[in-house]
């Protein structure tokens, strides 16, 4: 069997840049969320959810938002 790490958690990166020099900046999202693509598996979550949208859309729905 293989495990897979999720990797460095994004805080830990984040922190890295500042710590390097970088400017770093944030933007809240007041009605939405995000996805993480750090693994196969969550790019995977991603293009399901958006051929899903494009669906939704193309059915003549304007809107398509991510259920948590």
């Amino acid at each position: 069997m293989v495990t897979r790490s999720k990797g460095r958690p994004i805080g830990d990166v984040i922190q890295a840049g500042i710590h390097g020099g970088l400017k770093v900046q944030a933007e809240a999202f007041a009605d939405g969320s995000y996805l993480d693509l750090g693994t196969p598996d969550d790019l995977i979550q991603v293009l399901v959810y958006f051929f899903e949208c494009v669906a939704v859309i193309i059915a003549g729905i304007t809107s398509c938002h991510l259920s948590s």
